[in-house]
């Protein structure tokens, strides 16, 4: 049981990680100067 619970709170943290690093990157760009970079030009 101890082991499952381990498991699953790894996996937890995880996916917590990959979401914040998600959100930071969606927060960023918007706020990169349009004329900074062709690619976040718009």
């Amino acid at each position: 049981m101890e082991e499952a619970a381990a498991v699953n709170k790894a996996t937890t943290v995880e996916r917590n990680d990959n979401h914040i690093g998600e959100f930071t990157v969606g927060r960023l760009l918007p706020l990169s100067p349009p004329t900074s970079d062709g690619d976040n030009g718009g």
